[in-house]
This record gives C-alpha cells, structure tokens and sequence, in this order.
C-alpha cells in the first residue's frame, strides 16, 4: 500500500504570533531549546558595578557570548545551548571573577550573581560552588529531566516518555509503567504516540500538549498526540513546563514538552548498550479459566531485546561537532486465547448426533434428519443435518486442509455436548520491530552563529492479535516518523539575539490486516461467498454466538501527516527591560484513508428468523443473523 499524503496544493496562510513582552527586571522567555545566564554584578560593598562583561563559556564546545553589565549592574547572556559552563566576569580595577560549575538547562533562565574584588586585572578570583537551582526568574511551573536522571532511574521499557509522570500535575500518560507495562509501542490509529494529561486536560481524541524535538514541532496532525523521542543514550534532557509557559507555546494549552539530544562535543565519546528480557526469567502466571477442572499454568511468551549505540565527537575543535545514534527493539509478546467454543470434527461434516441439544430444520421446530442423506452420521440420523443443507462457505471456512491456508481451528479440549463444540486454547504472539537513527551536526560559525542541524528517523511495526477467542487474523500497525530540524541564534550585539528554526516533520502509518496475501487473497470471495469487499484483502470477522468469534481488528485507517513551520524569535535589552518577538508560519497536511470493517462482519444467532437454533449449527448451513460492510473512505485536512 502507498501511503503518502493526498492533501492538495492550496495556498497556506501564515500563522502568526507577534508577541511583545516589555516587563521589569529582565523577565523570562521561553527560549525552546537554549537557556539564559543572568545576574546582577556588585562590589564586596554592595554597589553595583555598571563598567563590567560577562562571558559565558562553554566547556565542552568552546562556545561563548558576552554581554555588558547596563546602568543597574545587570547583564544577561540569551540563548545559550544547554550544557556546562564557566561564567567570567572583568571590570576596570577589580581581579578577574571566574563561575565554575555552571550547568544551563533547557528554557532556564539562570541567575549567577557576581561580586568583585578591588583589585588588579590580573589576579583572578575563581567560585567552585555551583550557583543555586532556585527558578526567581518566571513564575513558570514544570521540571527539567536531567541526564542524571534519564539514565540512573529505572526506566524498564527504555522509552522516556514514562517519566513525563515524575512532573507534578501530570494525571496520565499513555507510556507510563503502569499504562504500558510490557513496552509496547502504543499505537493510536497505526502511528506510535504519546498521549498525556496534564493539570485537567481532556483526551477527547486529541491531544492538548505540545512536543518539540530541538525545538522543532514533534507531533503528528492527525489527532495532535505527541511523535516518540529518540532512545535515552541520545537524549542530553528534556522539560515538561505545565502552567505559566511563554506565550511563544502558543498551540495547545496543557502543557509543553521539549526534548533535546545530545550534541558532539572537543572529546570524541560513543557507548554501546543492549537490554534483555526473556521468557525463561518470567514467572508462571496462574489462570485456572483456561482448565476449569483442573487449572492450568501459563508462561506467556516475552522476549525483548533493546540494543544500540552512540558516537559523537568534533569535526574541528572548538568549531563543528557530530553526533549520532542507533537504537533496535526486536520484541515478541504472547498471551493465552481462550474462552472460544469450536465444531468439532463429526459437527463440520454436519453430526450433531453426539450432542444433547436439538437442531432443527432452518426456520422451523423440525428436527434435522440425515436419514439416506448425510452418510457421515454412521450412529444415527436424527440431529443429523443433510448434506444439501451444509454450506459450501462454511465448509471452507472448517476445512483445516483448504487451499486457503487459514481455518477455524479444531477444538484443543473435550466436547461440550450441552451446546455443541469443544473448548480452545492456545497462544499468540505478537512480534514488534523498531529502528531509529538520529544525526546531529552543530557547528560555531565566527563568534556570531550557532547552527544546530537534526535529522531523526524512526520505523515502528507491530502484530497485535486480533482479540477474538480463536487465532485468526490481527492488526499489523506499520509508522515511520521523519523529523529535520535547522536552528540558528545569530548574536547581532551584545544586547540583541535572535534564534530561528526551519522544521519539517512527517508521522506516516496505517493499520492493515493479516495475512493479506495469499491464494485468493483471503477474502470472503476466495472463501466462496457471493459478498464482495471493497479496499484491501483481509479475513471477515466470524461472530458465532457462544461459540466462537475471530475479533475484530479494523482495517485503517491509513493515515499521517506532514508539516512545516518556520519559526523566529527576536531578543533585545534595553536597560531593565527585555523585548521579545516572534513569528511563526506553519503549514500541516493530513490525509486519512478509512477501511475499518470493509472486510465484513458476519453474525449467526439463533435469534435469527432461520435459525437451527444453535449458533453453531446455523453457521454450517449458513444461516446469517446480521452482515455489515463498510466502504473506503478518504479525507483530507489541511491546517494553515
């Protein structure tokens, strides 16, 4: 299947936020993927020294700014990229004031105060102590998940997004331990996704958080839950801001997460990594339902393997930097079917002779008589229905040597005499695959430029079963996610910075049944059946009332979206005050291409008009209670 977007060619209409925001006292903003050093330099008496520079440093990079103290002794240093630094600060007749220990976050806003020493520029005083981590600059509520913590905490399923629930405020959150236990890529409509509640939220079918990957958008169009991050190895922090976030997070009001990746550095580094969960360190879990009698253990099949590695370095010291990162998850999950009721071998060739129960002529209260008729019923031809009454279509689908390759299997247990069949049990497996690949290219362009260039690709595809009681068919749900990202802060003076960033993002998928090839594609058509379905092959979905049911899995949608944006903030100083604006364009195409039960749902009941009155004798003489199809559809949304 093609899946790409059908969005037409209309002309988009600029989006735009043109926000002004001239405040006292140097008040934050949002910054996305760099952070802010600010302060106050004073003497050792306390007045303050107006004649000062401070520069910031970065030590793994090399990169640094500047910026002078203004007529109340305050500086301020924007858009710097996260990371360590050393923050150095001179003045006319004072010693040399060195910071060490300065650790920038993501949308931080830092206050590092200086005090000078009366004193030669040439004697220099040098402060160890790491300044203090309380946020006095914005009233913004949220937590920045330090590297520390993505990689010392406990994170089983290796997707960190789970501790989005570590932030106060956060109700739910779809990859959770607790919501997403086995790790599972979560799929919402055939496109893996975060979904997360925050502070009252509501999941109506669309999300209300903004993600951000390096400062580029990171959701898909399509119901706005959030793209996934890259594996934790790549993954240098991430925020979650939950209430009083700048007004540049203009899209949805729940929150905003912004993850941001690791970035090469003067050292060359790389680690390899794998993490493994098997079945034979699984414990056996006790489920008595599958053996009433005498109950039965079960050891679900689980293998998992999470495996990668990273490697970044320079490409000219102080100057370029790369990175780059490959993580896999190869998983296969199981479980136990049970709870369906088969035919059995004798009840396929229309012998219901061995049971209790009375089968009745369609329609009527007249019992079946196979007499010179049905010369499978060797015992007797009462409840024996003729060979003219037995459905050709049935008998396909209860023939386990058809050409087809697919068949309602026979019973694993003992008949049920009381109501026809026996009972089955077995178990699934569900496979799931994943690669990504992550490439980063930072580079300090003069003393003017920062450019940060990301490119992030990630391929998901995963079998669920079909969710009926009897192994028939299950959804294959098949994403790719591609991210690029090009940001630039241009230092135009010491007192005004710009930082922009060029983004195109795209989260393609769709949901498909399987198997869908094969002899005669497996439909209801190549089964025998007069019906025909529209869209792609798939297996019908067979209701037999306490018998059995095969699930229903739908078909679709297929489904994604691309995105554009181009977005620009604009920081001046001047005296106590700070001005920011910005400007956003965004262009967001989404296509959805719907098949759901295109395939057919077929019902037998005894409810019905014809009924034999047993369900499973109805479906081997094709006695149908209810049919429902559905037809393909298309929609096309575009967003400007």
């Amino acid at each position: 299947m093609n899946i790409r977007s059908l969005a037409g060619s209309a002309s988009a209409r600029v989006v735009v936020a043109l926000v002004f925001i001239l405040t006292g006292s140097f008040a934050a903003f949002g910054q996305q993927i760099t952070g802010s050093i600010v302060g106050t330099v004073k003497d050792q008496q306390g007045a303050v020294v107006n004649t000062a520079t401070v520069k910031a440093t970065n030590l793994d990079t090399g990169f640094s700014r500047s910026a002078p103290a203004n007529g109340y002794g305050e500086y301020r240093i924007d858009y710097l990229p996260v990371g360590r630094y050393t923050v150095e600060a001179v003045a006319p007749s004072f010693e040399h004031f060195v910071q060490k220990n300065v650790a920038l976050d993501v949308d931080q806003t830092l206050t590092v105060n200086v005090t000078l020493t009366v004193g030669a520029a040439t004697q220099t005083v040098t402060v160890t102590e790491a300044p203090p981590l309380v946020n006095t600059s914005d009233a913004v509520l949220g937590r920045t998940i330090e590297p520390d913590e993505i990689v010392g905490l406990p994170l089983v399923n290796r997707n960190v997004y789970s501790e989005l629930s570590l932030t106060p405020g956060v109700m739910a959150n779809n990859n959770s331990p607790t919501s997403n236990p086995s790790g599972t890529p979560t799929m919402t409509v055939g496109l893996a996704s975060e979904d997360v509640q925050v502070n009252g939220s509501l999941d109506s079918g669309n999300g209300t958080v903004a993600f951000y990957l390096d400062g580029g958008n990171n959701i898909t169009g399509m119901r706005n839950y959030g793209n996934p991050a890259p594996n934790p190895d790549a993954i240098d922090e991430f925020r979650v801001e939950t209430n009083a976030f700048s007004a540049q997070y203009g899209q949805f009001s729940g929150a905003v997460v912004t993850v941001i990746t690791k970035s090469g550095t003067n050292q060359f580094h790389g680690a390899l990594f794998e993490f493994n969960r098997n079945t034979d360190f699984n414990a056996f879990g006790w489920n008595p339902s599958n053996n009433p009698i005498t109950g039965t253990l079960v050891k679900a099949p689980y293998h998992r393997n999470n495996f990668g590695g990273t490697f970044g370095g320079p490409i000219k010291h102080d100057k370029a930097f790369f990175f780059f990162s490959y993580a896999g998850l190869r998983e296969v999950q199981g479980g136990t079917v049970s709870g369906g009721v088969t035919p059995t071998a004798p009840e396929r060739s229309g012998d219901f002779t061995a049971d209790t129960f009375k089968v009745y002529m369609p329609g009527t209260k007249t019992q079946v008589d196979g007499t010179n008729s049905s010369p499978n019923c060797v015992v007797a031809t009462l409840n024996c229905i003729p060979s003219a009454l037995l459905d050709p279509t049935a008998a396909n689908f209860l023939n386990v040597k058809n050409t087809i390759g697919v068949s309602v299997p026979l019973p694993t247990g003992v008949p049920v005499p009381s109501s026809g069949g026996g009972k089955y049990l077995t178990v699934y497996v569900t496979p799931t695959t994943e690669n990504e690949y992550l490439g980063k290219y930072d580079e300090n362009i003069g003393n003017k430029d920062h450019v940060a260039v990301t490119y992030f690709f990630k391929s998901t595809a995963s079998t669920p079963s079909g969710g009926g009681n009897i192994n028939w068919t299950g959804n294959q749900s098949k994403s790719d996610q591609t991210n690029a990202n090009i940001g630039d802060v241009h230092t135009f003076g010491p007192s005004t910075a710009n930082q922009a960033w060029l983004t195109f993002t795209r989260a393609m998928g769709g949901r498909v049944l399987i198997p869908v090839t094969g002899p005669g594609n497996q439909t209801l058509t190549s089964f025998g059946s007069n019906f025909l379905i529209q869209g792609p092959a798939g297996l019908p979905y067979l209701n037999i009332g306490a018998g059995f049911n095969t699930g229903n899995p739908n078909a679709g949608p297929v489904t994604g979206s691309d995105n554009y944006e181009l977005r620009d903030v604009f920081s001046m100083t001047k005296g106590k005050h700070n001005l920011s604006l910005g400007g956003e364009y965004a262009l967001d195409k989404t296509m959805f291409e719907a098949n759901l039960n295109n395939y057919g749902d077929v019902t037998f009941a005894t409810s019905a008009p014809t009924s034999t009155g047993n369900a499973i004798a109805d479906f081997i003489t094709g006695q149908t209670s209810a049919f429902e199809q559905d037809t393909t559809y298309i929609n096309q949304f575009i967003s400007k």
